[in-house]
């Protein structure tokens, strides 16, 4: 159903209160969550209500084994396009590539149509330069259709590197190959998979709450 704040001139026949036992900072101690309980039945109490609470051990023995297979699929990746050495890249035509490709500017970046706020994909340039390259980092449960997306974007920095005689590399300037592109291509594509299979879809009202 959908979710609201209680209003004092309102009237309810039931509610429904939730508790988030698991996000990016880790998953909810017991503590938290007998806390939350008691409050809850307080509540309920003091309104003459009607209280029932799922089983509070088994509840986090679900989000625990939730964890492991979110720990696995939660990371980024990231190249960067960087010019030859002692040159430059042209700010203007890389930028029309950049849009061709589907990425608007945001003022700091350039991020995905669907996702002004950059939560799952953003291209920055190096140094705020973009002349010294740019930076191609995708969230990656955060993105919708994330494989998809991240091949885009290789398509993309490729585009660049060859036609302004360019490097593709990673975090630490080291040139990405086919085969490195390959394996991260394929990372991304198998966290994809684990989390639709859990559905929660990567870039999903689901897994911006739990990711973000």
């Amino acid at each position: 159903g959908t979710r609201e704040h209680l209003a004092s001139d309102q009237h309810y026949l039931s509610v429904q209160a939730g508790f988030q036992l698991l996000s990016r900072q880790g998953l909810a101690s017991e503590p938290e969550l007998l806390d939350f309980r008691t409050t809850i039945e307080t509540l309920a109490k003091r309104t003459q209500m009607h209280c029932e609470s799922p089983d509070m051990r088994a509840a986090l023995d679900a989000a625990r084994a939730l964890d492991g297979v979110c720990a696995d699929c939660d990371f980024q990746v990231a190249l960067h396009v960087i010019p030859a050495a002692d040159s430059t890249l042209p700010v203007n035509e890389v930028e029309a590539l950049l849009l061709e490709s589907g990425l608007t500017s945001s003022g700091v970046g350039y991020v995905l149509d669907a996702d002004t706020e950059g939560l799952g994909v953003a291209v920055t340039a190096i140094d705020g330069r973009l002349e010294r390259g740019g930076s191609f980092v995708m969230d990656v449960p955060k993105t919708p259709a994330a494989y998809r997306t991240w091949l885009r974007l290789e398509h993309t920095a490729a585009q660049i590197a060859a036609r302004f005689a360019a490097r593709v590399v990673d975090d630490e300037m080291a040139d990405l190959n086919e085969a490195a592109l390959r394996a991260i291509s394929r990372q991304v594509e198998q966290a994809e998979q684990r989390l639709v299979g859990i559905d929660i879809p990567p870039g999903s009202a689901l897994a911006l709450r739990l990711f973000g």
